[in-house]
């Protein structure tokens, strides 16, 4: 497909209409690859749209101790869906205040037949004005498995610097973004990211079955982290990480964070791929992570 098709392409697809670009999603690829890994020689910085700022930093004075969660809830948390549709000249005209709520598999089958979200549930997002050449630039410039969709790249740069403030429920629990969390599991696959991270799948059965539901974990660069004391938990974390190999039963700790760069732009494809296409083979249930992971800790058979 030429420049010009994918720039005209992306003016009549944008945002929850339509798959993310013409032809279809990217390729899948599987996130995690050995080359590298644990060294994570080569690479770079992610881009600052993609939530990076949240993704390298702690929340001020938040709470170390660190809530647990189940493996499998945690490969399952509800993802963000939004209660309407908004069309590509809404988003590259004008910003757009929509309505979202937290939404587990279900929830998201029922929406599919039109069923509407629990009263009380939603909450407003304001998504900024969609430039198209810089979307354009974001998506060309990143692998197959970092390219954002267009509803994907709005809701980053809506909570580019703050933690989204609405709690979702994960085994009972309301929990926000930033909280803290504790997930004890087993070490589905692991490699290195283009922009340096550990990249850990973890699912909750140690036989590691055909389908397995993940979640993942990443472990960013020392080198890119602003604050010392979380530099120091991240070598730590690294230090632990970089031994780890598929099967192995291992905890960890670290900040619940929203991967909204991958989010899918129907609600057909938040059903079909909750995890944005992310994972080996994609078995990631939910743009749910943990990020930074802050400890990291072999735990016996």
């Amino acid at each position: 497909m030429t420049g010009l098709a994918r720039v005209l392409c992306l003016l009549a697809v944008v945002a929850l209409e339509l798959p993310p670009f013409c032809g279809g999603a990217p390729a899948a690829a599987a996130t995690a690859t050995r080359s590298g890994f644990p060294a994570c020689s080569s690479g770079k910085p992610g881009s600052l749209k993609a939530r990076w700022p949240i993704k390298t930093t702690l929340a001020a004075g938040v709470d170390l101790t660190p809530l647990r969660i189940p493996a499998a809830d945690m490969a399952t948390a509800p993802d963000l869906l939004l209660e309407q549709r908004i069309s590509a000249q809404q988003a590259s005209s004008s910003s757009v205040t929509l309505h979202a709520y937290w939404a587990d598999n279900a929830q998201v089958q029922r929406a599919l037949t039109g069923e509407k979200p629990p009263p009380g549930a939603t909450f407003s997002i304001k998504l900024p004005k969609l430039n198209t050449a810089a979307y354009r630039a974001a998506f060309e410039a990143g692998p197959n498995s970092e390219r954002p969709t267009p509803l994907g790249y709005l809701i980053a740069q809506a909570y580019d610097e703050s933690r989204i403030p609405n709690p979702v429920t994960v085994d009972t629990n309301p929990i926000r973004e930033g909280t803290i969390v504790q997930v004890d599991g087993y070490v589905y696959a692991v490699g290195c990211e283009t922009d340096r991270d550990y990249h850990i799948d973890v699912v909750a059965s140690p036989d590691n079955p055909s389908g397995a539901v993940c979640f993942v974990a990443e472990i960013p660069l020392p080198a890119y982290i602003p604050n010392a004391r979380l530099a120091g938990y991240l070598t730590r974390a690294r230090t632990a990480g970089a031994s780890l190999r598929p099967g192995e039963h291992v905890r960890l700790t670290g900040q619940f964070f929203y991967d909204a760069w991958h989010m899918p732009s129907t609600q057909s494809a938040l059903n079909a791929d909750p995890g944005g296409g992310r994972g080996k083979s994609d078995c990631a249930g939910t743009l749910w992570e943990i990020h930074p992971v802050i400890s990291v800790q072999l735990l016996s058979p």
